[in-house]
């Protein structure tokens, strides 16, 4: 492998990682930001599969592929590098709760949103379809639900998982419940296929009940495989559609053209004619939320220090105040002559020398005491020096005092001074102050004590098992974390930060 690795704890390529936004089969997903400060999805491929050169073949061919694809309904591939140590891939980051998010917390949505859900998501297939791809993995956790239509995310890519180890091309490619027949058997797979994925996917939304039941995944397989959808809960309106698209056999399946066509009418008789505010107001409010706060600004990257700007803090500028006021003083102080030596004999009496005052008699010693020092009568030297341990003493407490209110008062000191006494610790607990600490690297959260003016969040929140195969895995999050639009990685686990009250 040539070339530095591109992918660091803060970086991938250009883009700055601001936290982590989920995992998968293939690898991580992050919310960066582009250097012209544009939000993008990174998606950084897992170290065992970058080691296969036969998976970064065919990575690099649906990379390429997945480039043509536009339209309206799908998340842009922006950027890649499929050379890198891992290699990786950015699109356009969608400020949007994903499909699977939205049923956890509803039993489904209105026919209304679903015709526009399958509207839309129609159309991003169409057009994933005429680039020759093939998705392969339509679910939930694939669709991102914004406030102007649904995006269909990882498009072209699942493909890529075929050419991996021979243990892994053993296994079935998707998610059970949302596996065409002929993708269960382990068959050719074509675009009828992601139809199929479609109309589990509208049953689901429309019904809040996956057509092929849930359990064991062999036995939901030998469902999709065997048996008839269980559409029970689908509106009568939406429920004939969605049995064609399950069909056993591909050619049975309607083509997209049709679907869009159908599910456009649906939405009209149900009074929607426009994307626009088609989803629920509860889940209007969440996307708001993270368009929020993906708009907030975050640290910057502090700019890289050198000797020559004052890189040293400072440091080197002081030390040569101190050598220019060395100097000054030096210069200030005058030169002392020095006495004139003694020429042979009495030396003369000079005019200085008849000037100057004689000494005082010296007062006689008291008791106990030594000759001259006047009896108990300290010298005014020992007095001055006592006065000024005194003041030094009174100025180091005073500065202690303002130390100590402005770690509480004073964010910015409480910061650095957390970063440098605290440093965060190996473990992350629920309940732990955490605050945002720059450094050349791009910064890290670390733990503060609670009472700092740093400490502006709190972790009510985390989740310590990595990369799950299925999002279904994630435990729920409380209510202090059900309108972040991500969660940042601290010291290895995941967690929510919940903002400090004020």
């Amino acid at each position: 492998m040539t070339g530095p690795p591109t992918v660091s704890p803060h970086r991938v390529g250009p883009y700055r990682l601001l936290s982590r936004l989920g995992g998968g089969g293939m690898g991580e997903v992050f919310l960066g930001r582009s250097p012209g400060g544009r939000p993008v999805a990174v998606k950084v491929v897992r170290a065992e599969l970058a080691a296969d050169p036969r998976f970064r073949k065919r990575f690099t061919a649906e990379v390429e592929a997945a480039r043509k694809v536009g339209g309206f309904y799908t998340a842009q591939l922006v950027d890649s590098d499929t050379a890198a140590e891992r290699p990786w891939l950015a699109t356009a980051y969608i400020p949007g709760p994903s499909l699977h998010e939205v049923l956890q917390t509803r039993t489904a949505l209105p026919v209304a949103s679903v015709a526009v859900l399958g509207a839309g998501l129609a159309e991003g297939l169409a057009a994933i379809h005429r680039c020759g791809l093939v998705h392969r993995d339509l679910k939930p956790a694939n669709v991102i639900l914004a406030d102007d239509g649904p995006r269909v995310i990882d498009f072209g890519i699942a493909r890529a998982l075929d050419a991996t180890s021979t243990s892994m091309t053993r296994t079935v490619i998707g998610t059970p419940g949302f596996l065409s027949p002929e993708q269960a058997r382990g068959k050719e797979v074509g675009p009828r296929s992601d139809v199929f994925a479609l109309g589990c996917l509208l049953a689901l939304a429309s019904s809040g009940d996956p057509p092929f039941g849930t359990g064991a995944t062999e036995a939901v397989v030998y469902r999709v495989v065997h048996e008839e959808p269980d559409l029970e809960g689908v509106p009568s309106r939406l429920a004939p559609l969605v049995r064609r698209c399950l069909s056993k056999k591909a050619d049975d399946r309607p083509d997209l053209e049709k679907l869009v066509s159908r599910l456009n009418g649906l939405a009209g008789q149900e009074g929607r004619t426009e994307a626009e505010g088609w989803l629920p107001d509860d889940v209007t409010e969440v996307i708001r939320a993270r368009t929020t706060r993906v708009a907030a600004p975050v640290p910057e990257d502090p700019p890289k220090k050198t000797k020559k700007d004052g890189g040293d803090g400072g440091k080197s500028g002081a030390k040569d105040g101190l050598r220019e006021g060395k100097g000054a003083a030096a210069a200030k102080k005058p030169v002392k002559k020095p006495a004139p030596k003694p020429s042979s004999g009495k030396p003369s009496a000079s005019a200085s020398d008849k000037a100057r005052p004689a000494p005082p008699p010296k007062k006689p010693a008291g008791p106990g005491q030594k000759p001259g020092t006047g009896g108990s009568k300290p010298p005014d030297g020992k007095k001055d020096e006592a006065k000024g341990d005194d003041s030094t003493g009174f100025w180091l407490g005073m500065a202690a005092v303002a130390l100590g209110v402005a770690y509480v008062a004073v964010a910015p000191v409480s910061l650095v001074m957390s970063s440098v006494l605290n440093g965060g610790t190996d473990n992350v607990a629920i309940g732990d102050c955490m605050a945002y600490v720059s450094d050349d690297d791009g910064g890290e959260w670390v733990e503060v004590p609670c009472f700092a003016a740093a400490a502006t969040t709190t972790v009510a929140w985390k989740y310590t098992q990595s990369s799950p195969s299925d999002p279904s895995d994630y435990s729920p999050t409380p209510a202090a974390c059900g309108a972040a639009s991500f969660f940042p990685v601290v010291n290895g686990e995941t967690v929510c930060l919940a903002p400090n009250d004020d």
